[in-house]
């Protein structure tokens, strides 16, 4: 999953700020370093973990933060998959192998 880092830094810093949290209270709630929690808010790249642990922390829905260009892969895949199916084709992965997949 790509993750628009911009939007997420966005969100990161307004959930924090209206919960009243500073960086390190925060850090602690997420158990994730200060410093990951600046970069995120800064729009820069963190680990996936990182990202995860403060999604989970804020309560971020991590499917609206993906950027426009993963959004638009996904409807691609699911394009593929309808054009397959209605062939008779069979797909070399499963459907639910991708959703799976999307879901982690």
């Amino acid at each position: 999953m790509t993750l628009d880092l911009e939007r997420f830094g966005y969100v990161v810093r307004a959930k924090r700020e209206a919960l009243d949290l500073t960086v390190r209270q925060l850090a602690c709630l997420a158990g994730v370093s200060t410093r990951q929690i600046s970069f995120a808010e800064n729009g820069r790249s963190i680990s996936a973990g990182g990202t995860w642990m403060l999604a989970r922390a804020l309560r971020i829905d991590l499917d609206e933060m993906m950027s426009t260009a993963a959004r638009e892969r996904l409807i691609n895949i699911d394009r593929v998959y309808e054009r397959e199916e209605n062939q008779g084709v069979t797909p070399p992965v499963s459907r639910e192998t991708v959703e799976e997949f999307q879901d982690a």
